[in-house]
């Protein structure tokens, strides 16, 4: 009997300190340092940029009345391409001669360092011709263009400010033309040269004349029969 209640006593002693030992185990705190996280804008907005400074383009252009037709000679780059051809491309349309009428064709000689491209047949062109420059070389379009019994006058005038137009710039009055522009004679036709510099791309836009429609009485826009150009045999 007493050893009974010994074995008891002693089992029930192991338990209490069983029982007090976990317990300690789960009342221990650990301590954690946790950073605080930063705020984050469910919604950002994009930063916008400031717009990059617009390059000035430039054109430098001649037209040419010849019979019912009109020719256009179009050089049209960034400024800094452009201008320093400004006396090539003088010395190039002061080579222009134009074959007998009704059917005019000009031939050409060209400056050095610029040779004319294949054009494909069927469009406007009647003639590419490509000039070195650094970086993507030039392009000198030649294209004709029907007159159709037009006045002469507004007709350069209209096709004027679709070059101004296209490089945002304001367009001009009949008496501003002159101005504005230089009287050429190029093999017997009085010309018209323009040096235009502007933040538009010069890149034709809409149709080939002025702004607005074709008026009622102009015939279709015809195909050039030649997509080459005859150049002067060398002597």
């Amino acid at each position: 009997m007493l050893f009974s209640r010994l074995i008891f006593r002693l089992s029930a002693t192991v338990l209490g300190v069983s029982f007090v030992s976990g317990c300690g185990q789960h009342d221990q705190i650990a301590h954690y340092t946790v950073t605080k996280p930063e705020l984050i804008d469910p919604t950002p907005q994009a930063k916008s940029k400031p717009p990059a400074a617009a390059t000035e383009q430039q054109t430098l252009g001649l037209i040419v009345p010849v019979g019912d037709m009109g020719w256009f000679f179009k050089l049209t780059g960034s400024k800094d391409a452009v201008e320093p051809q400004y006396e090539a491309f003088l010395q190039f349309i002061t080579s222009i001669k134009f074959s007998a009428e009704p059917d005019a064709k000009p031939k050409w000689a060209l400056p050095a360092g610029w040779k004319e491209k294949e054009t494909p047949p069927g469009g406007m062109r009647f003639a590419t011709i490509q000039i070195a420059a650094d970086g993507t070389p030039l392009e000198l379009s030649v294209i004709p263009l029907p007159k159709a019994g037009a006045e002469t006058q507004k007709y350069v005038l209209d096709n004027v400010n679709r070059w101004r137009n296209q490089l945002n710039l304001k367009p001009i009055s009949a008496d501003d033309l002159p101005a504005s522009t230089k009287t050429l004679d190029i093999d017997g036709h009085e010309s018209t040269l323009v040096s235009l510099v502007g933040a538009g791309s010069g890149g034709m836009t809409g149709a080939p004349f002025a702004r607005g429609p074709l008026p009622p009485d102009h015939p279709p826009i015809g195909k050039p029969t030649s997509t080459t150009s005859e150049k002067p045999k060398p002597n």
